[in-house]
């Protein structure tokens, strides 16, 4: 019951497509918790995207949702150039 609720069917959508869109190009999606989204209350529990690549369109756009996207680096040094570039 403490999950989030999407405000619109719109966003909802927009959400499932980003997690549809990230698994079909190869990142392993993890749904936290027991329930499944529906579109019917606009229920969408949180979401984690490991190792999504620039191609997807959650690393393109900005979710506001609770989906995030988890992005590994071996160095700090690493992690600075991915986000500058």
């Amino acid at each position: 019951p403490d999950y989030t609720h999407i405000v619109s069917t719109r966003h909802w959508e927009r959400l499932a497509g980003l997690v549809d869109d990230a698994e079909q190009k190869g990142a392993r999606v993890v749904r936290l918790g027991e329930a499944s989204p529906t579109t019917r209350d606009r229920f969408f529990p949180p979401v984690l995207l490991f190792s999504p690549t620039d191609a997807m369109q959650a690393m393109q756009e900005e979710i506001f949702g609770p989906v995030l996207t988890v992005v590994t680096y071996r160095t700090l040094d690493d992690a600075i150039a991915y986000v500058n570039a």
